[in-house]
């Protein structure tokens, strides 16, 4: 065998690890901002859904297919008013504050072990609840608040 052919196969082995060392970070990075922007349009949806349903009539309903992508652990609807504790929803007092002041209606934890709130005008869950796969959310027009709740 050739000594030239050897070192090429050799160099060309190192080559072909750096390239899948380094491209295998962003790749990770793209399924991180695919699942981002999944979760900002599932997000805007929600908002859109409970702006669409505030303007039926009283007592209206509307059923919403909630997607969580792969990063979220769990997705949180929480009255502001009242962000107690109740069912699988779990709070401590700095979350209960944070949720007050900024009056979030929507917390989203990701598996990371970050958080995210979000107002969402006029969304007001029935009972404070989580969701951490795919399910139907039924909202319903309670006159100055749209109440949501698992279907």
């Amino acid at each position: 065998m050739n000594v030239g052919l050897v070192f090429g196969i050799i160099f060309a082995v190192i080559l072909i690890g750096f390239v899948l060392f380094f491209g295998f970070n962003y790749i990770n990075e793209m399924f991180d901002i695919n699942c981002k922007a999944t979760l900002g349009d599932q997000v805007i949806k929600i908002g859109e859904m409970t702006d669409k349903t505030s303007r039926l009539s009283l007592g209206a309903k509307q059923e919403y297919d909630l997607l969580i992508p792969p990063c979220v652990e769990e997705v949180c609807f929480v009255d502001y008013e009242d962000p107690s504790s109740y069912g699988n929803w779990e709070t401590n007092s700095v979350l209960t504050r944070l949720i007050t002041e900024n009056k979030y209606s929507l917390m989203i934890f990701d598996k990371d072990g970050t958080f995210e709130g979000y107002e969402v005008d006029h969304l007001k869950p029935d009972y404070n609840f989580c969701v951490s796969s795919k399910k139907t959310l039924l909202l319903t027009n309670d006159g100055p608040f749209v109440a949501v709740k698992p279907a």
